[in-house]
């Protein structure tokens, strides 16, 4: 009688769509940087209908948001050598698997960049927890700047200038071991 219950349910294709999943494996959390740039998070997100590549640098958690005008590797490329230029290469680019990050162009970014590049798995978008906490704290930001009409960017930089907790300074110092000047008064 078990052989034909057995039977039964793996034939069945109800059963098949909705047994219980085999658990996941375990997460296993990045090791933080010992130094600035060392190490980012990259990816996209849609605010408003417009796509939008982050980047946050892991050991300080710097953030750069850059408004895309496609979805494209090649757009995706040149936005990221544009923050090369100005912050350096770091050595390893965390990013998903979107179609962006897994085309032979940005294979060969990451080679004639020299940096490694490493995918989340698709079962885990929180493996690049950090990147999605960033995201949602951007878009909370474009939210409230675009309701009041302020400046995003002006909400970014205070954001960078101020403290991660009462021991670490803020992303800016933590990068470019400086405050950066802003529109509020320093404390």
């Amino acid at each position: 009688m078990n052989s034909q219950i057995v039977d039964l349910i793996s034939h069945c294709q109800a059963c098949l769509t909705y047994r219980k999943q085999n658990n996941k494996e375990c997460l296993i959390p990045h090791e933080i940087p010992n130094r600035a740039w060392s190490k980012l998070g990259v990816d996209i997100f849609h605010f408003a209908s417009k796509p939008y590549l982050l980047v946050i640098d892991y050991y300080s958690k710097y953030i750069e948001v850059v408004e895309l005008n496609t979805m494209t590797s090649l757009e995706v490329i040149n936005n990221l050598k544009n923050i090369f230029c100005r912050q350096g290469i770091p050595d390893i680019l965390m990013t998903d698997n979107g179609p962006e990050f897994v085309s032979k162009y940005f294979k060969r970014f990451e080679t004639d960049w020299q940096f490694k590049h490493i995918t989340s798995s698709p079962r885990y978008p929180q493996s690049n927890g950090q990147v999605e906490r960033a995201i949602q704290t951007i878009k909370s930001m474009l939210k409230k700047t675009y309701y009041d009409q302020s400046e995003f960017r002006l909400a970014l930089l205070e954001y960078l200038n101020t403290p991660i907790s009462t021991e670490l300074a803020s992303p800016a110092q933590l990068l470019n071991n400086r405050r950066l000047r802003g529109n509020l008064a320093q404390i």
